[in-house]
């Protein structure tokens, strides 16, 4: 077993920190990642007036971003929540940063720290695991038991419920960090979850013997957690820096589009050659600290290449989404829904690439700026965008003093050919933003 481990070290920390870490990073947060290692690491430089270009660029961002949560006000998390105005955490971090930074501090064992940045770069925006921790597991090739360790690890820290696999463990882990496990809203939660959907309060008191206020009451308990605790963190989208362009051309009346990476928004370094010139004269240095620069030397070479990596990877996914959608970008309709699985095979790739290349990343195209996710299925159908403009329009054009239902909408929509329970127009109604018909009658 101590082979084992030894033998997966490397893997878990040098190769992680320069392509799981940098592949995953949106352009602001690799900028500041690379200005940082600079700062320990004597052969990373960085292009003559590039400093100043990044100081330029910081300022502005930390200047949108109050500008934003001054405009944003308290944060709405859902139904789930009752909670008021929330102090709003460090807005220039992510999640993945702040978790980082936390966990760095309970462990101290690298082999662990990077199974645990497996982990928390498997979270989504609501904080939830996307993988589950078996398949984790399988992925990096480490057993089970030394998974879930590092993963309670990540689940006692703040905001309380990262890193659940649902919303049912997302709540219970909250309320057990209360210390609330002998209540009966956790009873409810771990035992009933299927009656707490339904809020079928007569079956909750007949299975747990109680009355109906106590159910009430504890229903109360539960809406008070917080079923999204990663959302406070989304803040860094309110300011949108495109990670690849689609541009239209034209080229003898005909219109042709080009990809291409924004360099001014991608850090400009390259080796000192300097300090090299130093490593190349052997007197200059005892062997240890000439060991110590070599060490130096390859991290700065390794982040260089893991850059030029991320840069090919994110530059051929938009190839792809360029080739796919030439209807959408011309104005012709949604786009239509590409998956994950066909990206990787067409560009020579893991899932779990093209998973976290496209993570928190933005694509500039004639038709405005998307997240790269917009143009991925993620498990919706080929009708999803669609249905979400019928759903828009029949709402547009709704009579205000009797605005149409969600079962009627869903009823329409099988008229039009798209199979859409309510439950769903619910969902997509939400995305959209839109309120419930009781809240968008207008009363005169």
């Amino acid at each position: 077993m101590q082979r084992q481990v030894l033998k997966l070290r490397p893997v878990l920390t040098g190769k992680l920190v320069h392509s799981l870490d940098i592949l995953t990073l949106h352009v602001l947060s690799l900028l500041e990642y690379v200005e940082k290692e600079a700062e320990d690491n004597p052969f990373i430089e960085f292009d003559e007036q590039e400093g100043e270009v990044r100081r330029e660029k910081k300022r502005d961002f930390v200047a949108e971003e109050i500008e934003s949560w001054l405009d944003m006000g308290s944060v709405d998390i859902g139904k789930y929540s009752t909670k008021g105005y929330r102090e709003p955490p460090d807005i220039r971090e992510t999640l993945q940063e702040h978790l980082l930074t936390d966990i760095s501090v309970v462990l101290n064992d690298e082999f662990q720290l990077g199974i645990a940045k497996q982990i928390i770069y498997s979270l989504d925006e609501k904080g939830w695991l996307k993988e589950e921790p078996e398949e984790i597991s399988k992925r990096i090739g480490v057993d089970r038991k030394s998974i879930y360790e590092v993963l309670n690890k990540i689940r006692g820290l703040e905001p309380s419920g990262i890193a659940a696999s649902n919303l049912q463990e997302c709540l219970l882990i909250q309320l057990e960090r209360r210390g609330e496990k002998d209540t009966l809203a956790y009873r409810i939660l771990k035992y009933a979850y299927e009656y707490l959907l339904s809020l079928d309060k007569v079956k909750l008191a007949d299975k747990f013997v109680v009355s109906e206020k106590d159910i009430e009451d504890a229903l109360k308990e539960i809406h008070k957690l917080d079923p999204q605790p990663g959302r406070p963190y989304v803040g860094r989208p309110q300011y949108i820096s495109p990670d690849a362009i689609i541009e239209r051309t034209f080229h003898k009346d005909r219109a042709d589009y080009i990809v291409y990476l924004p360099e001014l928004n991608l850090p400009r370094i390259h080796l000192s050659p300097t300090y090299r010139q130093l490593l190349e004269k052997p007197d200059t240095f005892k062997p240890e600290e000439k060991d110590y620069l070599m060490g130096k030397l390859q991290k700065a070479k390794n982040l260089l290449t893991a850059i030029e990596q991320r840069k090919d990877t994110i530059r051929r996914i938009a190839e792809y989404i360029r080739d796919r959608e030439i209807s959408f970008l011309s104005g012709e309709g949604p786009p239509d829904l590409i998956t994950e699985k066909d990206v990787a095979q067409n560009i020579g790739v893991n899932v779990s690439t093209v998973s976290r290349a496209i993570k928190d990343k933005w694509i500039e195209t004639p038709r405005g700026m998307f997240s790269f996710s917009y143009f991925f299925s993620h498990g919706r159908t080929a009708e999803y965008h669609w249905v979400l403009l019928l759903i828009e329009e029949m709402i547009k054009n709704e009579d205000k003093k009797h605005p149409i239902s969600d079962l009627s909408i869903s009823q329409r929509l099988k008229k039009s050919g798209f199979n859409v329970a309510r439950t769903t127009v619910v969902k997509y109604r939400k995305t959209l933003g839109i309120p419930s018909s009781s809240k968008r009658r207008v009363v005169t």
